[in-house]
């Protein structure tokens, strides 16, 4: 009867709740944290892939928005792209009150000249960080030296005006959505970090429940949480196994996606290795738990020969 109560008990709940643990394992290693994403990028030669399709995309001159293209590179996509995500996984984990993202445009201004619709002064207002707030006070900075100028051009000059003035309630309201779209993430990531280490702390306490009910047979002991832990990291060690190459060779969501093909060779590459790397974690976890559960089960059915021998 005490076979079958624990059977249930396994199966219905312990077995689940290993199973989740696994995952959850994953979850914190690789998407809590920026490490993951920076690697991810690193490895596919992302940053000089996305500098060389930008460049191939300039083919305008006497733009100021082409002539600051000129100066995107592989290091400073990197650069940027590795300050934003330590900026932003620093807040999602509590770490900075706010994001504290940013992008520098130090080099990107090197190439900037005077044209009509940027002049030497508005160049020397651009920040060297951009973020919302540097760039409203562009704005304001620029609208000023707009008002500043002469009488006759006093018409074009309320039409730029105007336009700025709109300029910086745009950034208002994007500024406001963009901290209210991050407190709903910080909100979310908080949760799911509060779920992993509840579903951690309940499967602990179901193992040692086990160990409890068994402890007047050792053997028992080490068969039953051997089982609750051989069991899910096994399933889960196959599904994986089978649901990587499914995924990766015949089930890929991006076919749905009409890509051209500069965006395929920098997204696809992106896409399996994140899967790949997602996956290897799972399986090296569900295995590390199999074996653990398999050298539980097995000791379950020699300890009692020593036993005996320590009886005889």
């Amino acid at each position: 009867m005490q076979n079958r109560c624990l059977g249930v008990f396994l199966i219905f709940l312990v077995v689940p709740l290993v199973f989740l643990s696994i995952l959850e394992i994953v979850f914190l290693s690789d998407f809590t944290s920026s490490r993951f994403y920076k690697n991810l990028l690193t490895k596919n030669n992302s940053y000089s892939q996305s500098a060389e399709l930008i460049q191939k995309g300039n083919i305008e001159s006497g733009n100021f928005l082409a002539d600051a293209a000129q100066n995107i590179n592989a290091s400073w996509l990197q650069e940027n792209v590795e300050y934003n995500l330590d900026a932003l996984f620093n807040f999602l984990g509590g770490k900075t009150a706010t994001s504290q993202m940013s992008i520098n445009l130090t080099n990107l201004k090197k190439n900037l000249t005077p044209i009509p619709d940027l002049s030497a002064d508005a160049i020397a207002m651009i920040p060297d960080r951009l973020t919302f707030d540097s760039y409203k006070t562009f704005l304001e900075d620029l609208k000023g030296d707009l008002e500043k100028q002469s009488q006759g051009q006093q018409a074009l000059i309320a039409q730029d005006i105007e336009d700025i003035n709109s300029q910086i309630q745009t950034v208002d309201n994007l500024s406001a959505q963009f901290d209210n779209n991050l407190s709903s993430a910080k909100q979310a990531f908080f949760l799911a970090k509060v779920i992993a280490y509840v579903i951690f702390a309940l499967t602990l306490m179901l193992l040692v429940i086990i160990a409890i009910i068994c402890r007047r047979h050792p053997p028992a002991i080490f068969r039953w949480v051997g089982d609750a832990l051989f069991i899910p990291a096994l399933v889960l060690f196959l599904a994986t196994l089978f649901s990587q190459q499914l995924i990766t060779n015949y089930l890929s969501p991006l076919r749905i996606f009409k890509l051209t093909q500069e965006t395929q060779s920098l997204v696809v590459p992106l896409y399996r290795t994140s899967i790949n790397e997602i996956f290897s974690d799972i399986i090296k976890i569900s295995f590390i738990v199999a074996f653990i559960g398999l050298s539980f089960i097995v000791l379950s059915y020699i300890l009692p020969l020593f036993m005996k021998k320590k009886g005889a």
